[in-house]
């Protein structure tokens, strides 16, 4: 800090705050997108279940529900471990909430759907990502503590430097 000047940090604080709002506008953009997608997938369920069945009566038929295509066909992870809404959970009771109150959003390969399915244990992955998270905060404390104490000790030693000059 004493090596800046007053340009260079307020030009620092600006790029910051100029990156954050970028951050925001893009979160925002992505968020809106997957409740786009999400919307779309609320409308093709619906419009499935309300719809007339064949008139010929040579519906597709599979083994397996549509619903469950990621049991028996390989499938791809969109979303991993989404949390639930409340609305979902309480008003809906949709059965990809009920468990764990999480989700993935599943694309299988074979039937080219996308469902939704319970995620499988939410809590572990959160578990790995606070445990990286306290490794990385508790790494950069030790770094900044020792890179504190060298700046100190060539301060100090400035300052030591200086003294005799001054008599």
């Amino acid at each position: 800090m004493e090596y800046c000047s007053t340009k260079q940090i307020s030009t620092f604080v600006v790029a910051l705050i100029g990156f954050s709002v970028l951050v925001f506008f893009i979160e925002e953009y992505t968020e809106e997108s997957e409740m786009d997608a999400e919307m779309e997938m609320k409308k093709t369920f619906y419009n499935k279940e309300h719809s007339k069945p064949a008139e010929n009566g040579l519906e597709k038929a599979t083994e397996y529900p549509i619903e469950e295509c990621w049991k028996h066909e390989p499938f791809q992870v969109v979303t991993q471990c989404s949390p639930c809404k409340e609305f979902e959970i309480k008003a809906i009771k949709a059965a990809h909430c009920l468990k764990t109150g999480y989700f993935d959003r599943v694309n299988c390969s074979k039937s080219s759907t996308t469902v939704l399915r319970p995620c499988p244990s939410p809590r572990e992955s959160r578990r790995h990502e606070f445990y990286f998270f306290y490794f990385l905060n508790s790494l950069i404390l030790i770094l900044s503590y020792l890179s504190t104490i060298q700046r100190k000790n060539q301060l100090d030693r400035a300052v030591y430097m200086r003294l005799p000059q001054h008599f």
